[in-house]
């Protein structure tokens, strides 16, 4: 019977120190094409207005894209080493507004990737204008939240635009009830394009 546990516990040293997930690994940076998502830099500027001439102008201040970088497996000596090459990377902008229609003042950016040093398994973008939040799956663009849609082209105001997501919000539960957007319009190519703000009863579209 000790001579049994001796045996499996020498089985289980031989696979912890054999399970060789100390090597080290490249992880790229941010791909060309959740980049391509990322479509503002720096001094940038973005205007909307509604039909009443009222706008909304911000500005770009700041930008991050993650660099590639070297990764290790896991940690050596750790029971189940499955050696995961993991590698993550992110991306955004922040753009502040100089109206004084409300207190709000951002509209910002950021997408995340994940996956293996080889394929990028998940790409999720995340958008805010003022305290309207919202997510695109980019790499399953199909995958929508209810009431949501996918509108193949679409124009607001003189421009017409493509592949565009439509998003809002449920305002009849409580903590949306205050809420000043409702409703978002975003196209991959150019960005936020449109939002209903509430207080107005307007949209306001990109100039």
């Amino acid at each position: 019977m000790k001579k049994l546990k001796y045996l499996t516990g020498l089985l289980l040293l031989m696979q912890i120190y054999s399970c060789n997930c100390d090597k080290k690994y490249n992880c790229g940076a941010l791909s060309d094409d959740s980049f391509t998502w990322l479509n503002q830099n720096i001094n940038d500027t973005m205007m909307y207005e509604n039909s009443a001439g009222q706008h909304y102008k911000f500005v770009v201040n700041s930008k991050t894209i993650s660099p590639a970088y070297e990764a290790q497996a896991c940690k050596h000596g750790e029971v189940g080493c499955g050696c995961d090459y993991l590698c993550e990377a992110n991306g955004g902008f922040y753009a502040e507004c100089d109206s004084t229609l409300n207190n709000l003042k951002s509209y910002s950016v950021n997408i995340e990737e994940s996956g293996d040093n080889k394929t990028i398994l998940s790409s999720i973008l995340t958008y805010q204008i003022f305290d309207f939040i919202n997510k695109i799956d980019v790499t399953n663009p199909s995958n929508l939240n209810q009431g949501d849609s996918l509108l193949s082209t679409l124009q607001l105001g003189n421009h017409t635009y493509s592949n565009v997501y439509v998003q809002m919000i449920d305002t009849l539960i409580s903590y949306n009830q205050n809420k000043k957007i409702w409703k978002a319009y975003y196209s991959k190519s150019t960005g936020l394009i449109g939002f209903h703000d509430r207080q107005s009863q307007t949209l306001f579209y990109r100039n």
